[in-house]
């Protein structure tokens, strides 16, 4: 994540997990959509079913905006909602395999950061197999308690399902923001929309372009607009560097990663701070800490499902 962000392949497995979840999202969203979007009565009217506040907390159907629907999974919630059996089986399936691949990322990170304090004498890692994902589960002082190790030790972490419908030109998608959690994973698909804003001096050109990957243009997208200098579209860098592989429709197994808001304490708490002239350069060689900035695009070549997972401590 040294640039804030990284694309990451998935196996066989996981990927198929996301193109079944991402068809049954599809298959919900349009259940209970209305085709006519200024009659909030009956959109209400549908989405009363789907929808629970519990504690503060949204939890199913929502319209955060006239761009958007939003569909939030609480996995482990009791309350949760949801439109029939196999939507909730396959959406906690892919919460657990998301989780896993996140964690792991987390402590793979936390070695090359900074493990060097705490994880020098630790016992060898055990390695197992959850939902289609290598994850790895460390059992020594180098596991923080703010890490949550499994997805039944947090109830923190929300599974969403945005469905940009790309009905209206003037309304903003998602305005540039980073997420609270420690790392945030969003599944890619063949609607290019995601973009991300590297950390400054990572490797990108003055043109916009970004070195090693591809052109972060749109020059395939035809009508769509550019991406402007500051920001890049990882779904248009793979495309472009032909990474890029449809498992179904508009599905693929490929993922975004980006570094979130929390990481950073998250590193502060399981390294503390350089000891040595050497160690301050290590931190700054592999500074994972900085949030990614990332928004969703005005222009859309068709409707949009963004699925993705915040790892929250």
């Amino acid at each position: 994540l040294l640039h804030s962000f990284a694309i990451f392949k998935v196996n066989d497995e996981l990927a198929q997990n996301i193109c079944r979840v991402h068809q049954i999202a599809v298959k919900f969203f349009h259940d209970v959509s209305t085709r006519d979007t200024g009659n909030r009565r009956c959109f209400r009217d549908q989405a009363y079913p789907y929808q629970r506040i519990v504690n503060g907390n949204l939890h199913g159907l929502n319209e955060p905006s006239p761009a958007k629907l939003l569909f939030r999974v609480w996995p482990n919630a009791t309350e949760q909602p949801w439109h029939c059996e196999s939507f909730r089986q396959a959406s906690q399936t892919l919460a657990r395999g998301l989780h896993s691949l996140l964690v792991e990322c987390c402590q793979r990170i936390l070695e090359t950061r900074g493990g060097r304090q705490r994880c020098e004498s630790s016992p060898p890692r055990k390695r197992f197999r959850a939902d289609g994902v290598d994850a790895v589960q460390y059992l020594d002082s180098c596991t923080t308690p703010t890490l949550p190790l499994s997805l039944q030790e947090s109830n923190k972490c929300p599974l969403d399902f945005f469905l940009y419908h790309n009905r209206i030109p003037s309304a903003v998608n998602c305005s540039e923001h980073v997420d609270r959690g420690a790392l945030i994973v969003v599944c890619l698909t063949s609607v290019p929309g995601l973009e991300v804003r590297p950390k400054r001096g990572s490797g990108q050109r003055e043109n916009g372009s970004f070195s090693g990957v591809g052109d972060c243009t749109d020059r395939d997208a035809g009508q769509m607009e550019v991406s402007s200098p500051d920001f890049i579209c990882p779904e248009v860098l793979v495309h472009n560097a032909n990474l890029f592989r449809e498992v179904e429709d508009s599905c693929s197994n490929l993922i975004c990663i980006m570094a979130g808001d929390q990481l950073s304490k998250l590193l502060e708490e399981s390294t503390g701070p350089p000891t040595s002239t050497a160690d301050n350069k290590k931190a700054k060689n592999h500074d994972f800490s900085v949030a990614c900035v990332h928004r969703v695009r005005n222009r859309l070549k068709r409707a949009r499902l963004s699925i993705s997972y915040e790892l929250r401590l």
